[in-house]
């Protein structure tokens, strides 16, 4: 559970789902592994937590210094938890490191999506401070194709089964990447959001989170550092209403 208000999304409760993973090489312990990108950085309430090894972290600092320290991989047994969460919930997700870092494998996005393809129960929210990344892998026109894919590999796994709820369109062969794809998209339970501290952070990442196709856009000004006028944010051409 978590008590940030906007991961409830008006749902009357809400959790934190960390599927991306960082095992310390010389030691083994398991954590995570973020870079400070910004001044909203400095008093990172995830690394204070990734610092204490035995208590659930690997020791290290969110230093781009360490990422070559620790092995970065998908848990697929956390992967899979939000199918069994039956009651909708509102979920922060990756909130122990940036989802769209460029650590993060595009394959784990695409599966991480689909989990939420097949959970329109839940809302999950996505926050970065990528902004870049995020526009680039929602707008990407092979992105519902990837991620239909992935699910359809859940399914031949028996991880996952059809229901009325299915997300999955198959136009043709399922051994051919461009013959299935997603019913919806941008999926309507996808929220994705930035991290806009001050006027630099807002005129470089708001403008992104604009051009990224979405249901639901939000930005979270905490910790806000600096007065930001939303009126100097240029508005790229090619913004989804």
């Amino acid at each position: 559970m978590t008590k940030i208000e906007w991961a409830h999304a008006g749902l009357g409760r809400g959790k934190t789902w960390n599927p991306i993973r960082a095992r310390d090489r010389r030691t083994g312990a398991r954590g995570w592994h973020c870079e400070k990108v910004s001044p909203a950085c400095a008093n990172c309430y995830a690394e204070r937590w990734n610092q204490r090894p035995g208590i659930g972290g690997t020791g290290l600092a969110y230093r781009p210094g360490h990422r070559a320290d620790v092995e970065h991989y998908l848990d697929e047994q956390t992967l899979l938890a939000p199918l069994r969460w039956k009651q909708p919930t509102g979920i922060f997700v990756c909130s122990m490191t940036d989802i769209f870092g460029d650590w993060v494998e595009t394959e784990w996005l695409d599966k991480i999506f689909a989990i939420a393809a097949l959970c329109p129960q839940h809302i999950l929210i996505y926050l970065t401070k990528r902004s870049a990344r995020m526009r680039a892998y929602m707008s990407d026109p092979r992105t519902p194709h990837r991620i239909a894919r992935a699910i359809v590999d859940m399914w031949i796994a028996k991880q996952v089964a059809p229901d009325d709820n299915w997300p999955v369109e198959s136009i043709g062969d399922i051994d051919m990447p461009d013959d299935i794809k997603l019913r919806k998209w941008p999926l309507p339970n996808v929220w994705p959001g930035v991290t806009a501290e001050d006027q630099p952070r807002a005129n470089e990442r708001i403008p992104d989170l604009l051009a990224t196709p979405a249901a639901i856009r939000f930005v979270s000004c905490e910790p806000l550092r600096g007065h930001i006028n939303l009126r100097r944010i240029r508005i790229a051409p090619d913004y989804h209403t």
